[in-house]
């Protein structure tokens, strides 16, 4: 892009916007910084001072264009975005006030790539998680992204809700489900040929995982992973199945080499590069999917059209708000309640659902016979037990080192609560995990000793 062409855009987009032209500093900064002068080079050829331009001028303006244009804007990257931008716009013949949004059109459906992402057509609560997604992938440009949580949680749901919401601003879109387990390199085959239908995949993974990172540099695309945790191995917390280890190297390329764009992954499981790099850049983040809450789940019960609403709030409770959950329940509510939540808390039971018995199974597959244990000797108290008590239960033979990674283990798996308080810190199962672990361990148990 020429220079003029580059303060056309700015003047279009500023007036558009903002109902304002460039001015004359600003005029300045952006035909400094298109010939790669520095602060101290612009301030020699103008009538300004160094510490104008740079301090007062420069910042504001800059994050005016990051504003408008959707992404962070600075000196160093103004040109690549300008030129993104432009690629995405059409000509604006008439810049007028009323016309601002004309500027604005959305990727080519050839750049889009959605693959097995669900159509959603009711979306209840959300807000705050919306708003963090948006300010990391948005605001902040994050490269790597995690939610996890317990299955039914809503994560599929959220993912899909944020992409509607911003896809605009993405030159490429890509979303893949995991659950079959599809082996990297065809992953990486499909994206490169989203970005570059003409260039063929190398055949080993490190060399496709660098040629698809070039294009996630070149451009500004949004990647989604679901059902993440398919890819990972029974029993060893964060490990991968066999011939599935370079998908731990992708993430971790992606979280740390500097690039415009974002992976999003959902999976039941917090990841083990995740943690690592969350805690060593300001670039990669995961968020823990809560259940919903009470003024959120109201609406959903409301649609539903359920009675008994004063004790919603325990109906909410007894499933920490898991959605899936909920609307199951709901289902055997209606049949056999008629719809009223009271009639059902009144039985003081849990009733668990296949779906979410299915996916607690799924959970447990994967962890060891040590975390069972625990999980058995939790399901038999209402009480929160501290590690000591928990280890005391056990054996006390057992190495307290040996009760953390385990506790550690399902913690990140969702299967265990944290509880923090005065006296410290003490763990507890959900009210579905317990119902699966009773019916599942201790019943059979009980009935071998028998």
């Amino acid at each position: 892009m020429e220079l003029d062409r580059a303060l056309k855009v700015v003047e279009e987009v500023l007036f558009t916007q903002q109902n304002r032209h460039l001015s004359d500093p600003e005029m300045t900064i952006l035909r400094g910084t298109w010939q790669g002068m520095t602060y101290d080079e612009m301030a020699l050829n103008s009538q300004y001072s160094v510490n104008y331009l740079m301090r007062d001028v420069g910042p504001n303006f800059w994050r005016s264009l990051s504003e408008i244009l959707g992404e962070r804007v600075s000196k160093s990257n103004c040109r690549t975005v300008l030129e993104r931008y432009q690629m995405r716009t059409k000509p604006v013949r008439d810049a007028s006030p009323e016309n601002k949004h004309s500027l604005l059109i959305p990727p080519s459906p050839q750049h889009q790539n959605w693959g097995e992402a669900p159509d959603i057509s009711l979306f209840y609560g959300r807000l705050r998680e919306l708003k963090t997604l948006d300010r990391w992938v948005i605001k902040e440009q994050s490269r790597l992204v995690c939610l996890w949580g317990m299955g039914g949680m809503g994560k599929t749901t959220l993912s899909r809700q944020f992409v509607e919401n911003v896809k605009d601003r993405f030159d490429y879109l890509f979303w893949r489900s995991l659950r079959n387990m599809p082996p990297i390199v065809e992953l990486l085959a499909e994206m490169l040929s989203l970005f570059s239908p003409r260039e063929t995949l190398q055949n080993h993974s490190d060399r496709g995982i660098s040629q698809v990172l070039e294009y996630l540099q070149k451009y500004r695309c949004l990647i989604i992973f679901d059902d993440v945790e398919a890819i990972l191995q029974s029993g060893g917390l964060g490990h991968y199945a066999l011939g599935y280890e370079a998908y731990g190297q992708f993430f971790k390329r992606v979280g740390e080499t500097q690039h415009q764009s974002c992976l999003l992954l959902n999976s039941q499981e917090k990841l083990r590069e995740i943690i690592l790099l969350e805690n060593s850049t300001k670039f990669v983040h995961s968020l823990e999917l809560p259940g919903l809450r009470l003024d959120e789940a109201r609406e959903l019960f409301k649609d539903k059209n359920l009675t008994g609403e004063k004790t919603w709030s325990d109906f909410v409770d007894l499933y920490q708000g898991n959605p899936l959950a909920l609307n199951l329940t709901i289902i055997t509510i209606q049949n056999f309640f008629n719809g009223d939540v009271s009639q059902y808390i009144r039985l003081k039971t849990t009733y668990l659902p296949t779906e979410i018995a299915n996916i607690l199974q799924e959970r447990c597959d994967k962890i060891s016979s040590l975390e069972i244990a625990i999980l058995t000797h939790l399901a038999k108290t209402s009480q929160s037990l501290s590690l000591l008590e928990i280890k005391e239960k056990l054996s006390p033979q057992l190495e307290v080192s040996d009760a953390m990674v385990a506790i550690e283990s399902l913690k990140r798996r969702s299967l265990i609560v944290i509880k923090t308080h005065e006296q410290g810190t003490s763990f507890i199962l959900q009210p579905v995990v317990k119902k699966y672990v009773t019916k599942h361990y201790l019943s059979s148990s009980h009935k071998n000793n028998e």
